[in-house]
């Protein structure tokens, strides 16, 4: 191979890596917001089953106070029909899952994913239904992945 030759095939891959390199920086973002997406649907999922087990349950007051249901064993703590926020009993212990950085912040749950580059903008937060009646609170922030 000559050296006009070769120096046209480095100019050409450098090209492709320049142009391919934006893209591969941003796959690293990409995944972490799928998965707080997903998480966000995790969440969404465990309240609504744990709140549909504590409807049918006749002795849980599923529309106000407080109450506990088993799930896989392990007592899930509910607050108005809901799993409780800002406590290990309530929607963590319904999602039983790792991989998450777990903060108890009052009545609210948050979950991050540590790796982030500003770990409480790439989360999902959860807290209980604040009115006899109503549905939780899941707020999903990505901006910060």
């Amino acid at each position: 191979m000559s050296l006009i030759e070769t120096l046209c095939s480095l100019t050409i891959m450098g090209t492709v890596v320049a142009s391919a390199m934006p893209q591969l920086v941003q796959l690293g973002t990409e995944a972490r917001v799928s998965v707080i997406q997903g998480l966000s649907g995790a969440v969404h999922s465990a309240s609504n089953l744990v709140h549909a087990q504590c409807v049918v349950q006749p002795s849980c007051a599923h529309r106000s106070g407080q109450g506990v249901v088993q799930v896989s064993a392990q007592p899930v703590r509910l607050h108005r029909g809901y799993p409780m926020g800002g406590h290990h009993e309530g929607i963590v212990a319904a999602l039983q899952l790792s991989g998450f950085t777990v903060q108890h912040l009052g009545d609210d749950t948050l979950f991050m994913r540590a790796d982030a580059p500003e770990a409480t903008a790439c989360a999902v937060r959860y807290s209980a239904p604040e009115v006899d009646g109503g549905i939780p609170n899941i707020v999903t922030r990505t901006d910060g992945c």
